[in-house]
C-alpha cells in the first residue's frame, strides 16, 4: 500500500525546494553563469594644439639653420650699386659707392667703403687705404644678427696711403634693412646689410657680405 504525498518525509521535501533568488548556497555561481563583463568605453585621446603666430618677416629674413655668415663667402667686384658715401675728412674729400660688411672677433658688424680709385681685393685684405681712399670701422653693434638693426657708433674712419684721418663729429651707422638672402646659402643672392652713415662723411649704403674682410685685421 502507497503512502499519501503529503505524508513524504519533511527532508525530502525541503531539499526539493529551491533557493530564493540572490541567496547562495555555498557553490561558485561565477562559473556557472556566462555574465558577459560590462563595456569600457576608454576616452577619446585629445591632442591640444596652441596657437601659431606666423612670423611677419618674409621667409628669406628667417635665422638659417645653419648661418649663411659662417660660411666662405666674398666677391669683390659685385657690390650692390645703391650705396653713395660722401663728405670731407683730413685726408681730403672723399666718395665711396661700393660697400661691404663682415663680422669682428666679437661678431660686431665690420664696414668698409671703397672709393672708385681704391683696389677692392687689396684693402679687403689690408683695409688701410693704400691702394686709394677708403672708410673702414666696426660697429658696437652685438653678436647677434637679430639684434643688429638700430643705430650705432662706429669706431673708425678715412684711410689713404696707410694713414688715418681723424673725424671731427663721432659716427654713427644705422642699420635699417636685412636684404639678400640669409635663411640659405646663395652666392648670387648674398646677405646685404642696407642702411644710413652720418658724420663728416654720411649717406646710405647697400653692403654686400664679404667673409675676408677680418681675416686680416693685425697691421702687417
Amino acid at each position: 500500500m502507497s503512502l499519501p504525498r503529503a505524508l513524504l518525509p519533511l527532508p525530502l521535501a525541503l531539499a526539493c525546494t529551491p533557493a530564493p533568488y540572490g541567496d547562495s548556497d555555498g557553490s561558485d555561481d561565477s562559473a556557472a553563469l556566462d555574465v558577459p563583463a560590462p563595456a569600457t568605453t576608454l576616452p577619446a585621446t585629445t591632442t591640444t594644439t596652441g596657437t601659431t603666430t606666423e612670423d611677419p618677416r618674409p621667409p628669406k629674413f628667417d635665422l638659417p639653420a645653419t648661418n649663411p655668415l659662417d660660411l666662405s663667402f666674398c666677391r669683390p667686384d659685385s657690390p650692390p650699386p645703391d650705396t653713395l658715401i660722401a663728405g670731407n675728412s683730413e685726408l681730403g674729400p672723399f666718395v665711396a659707392r661700393r660697400a661691404y660688411f663682415d663680422r669682428g672677433l666679437g661678431g660686431d658688424v665690420v664696414l668698409l667703403f671703397l672709393s672708385a680709385e681704391a683696389d677692392a681685393v687689396v684693402e679687403i685684405e689690408h683695409h688701410d687705404g693704400r691702394s686709394g681712399p677708403i672708410f673702414y670701422g666696426e660697429l658696437d653693434s652685438g653678436p647677434v644678427k637679430d639684434g643688429w638693426l638700430g643705430t650705432w657708433t662706429l669706431a673708425g674712419g678715412v684711410y689713404a696711403d696707410s694713414m688715418a684721418g681723424d673725424s671731427q663729429l663721432p659716427y654713427t651707422v644705422t642699420l635699417s634693412e636685412f636684404a639678400g638672402t640669409w635663411h640659405d646659402y646663395d652666392p648670387a643672392d648674398p646677405p646685404r646689410l642696407v642702411g644710413t652713415l652720418a658724420g663728416d662723411i654720411n649717406g646710405t649704403f647697400d653692403a654686400i657680405y664679404c667673409d675676408d674682410i677680418f681675416l686680416t685685421l693685425i697691421p702687417d
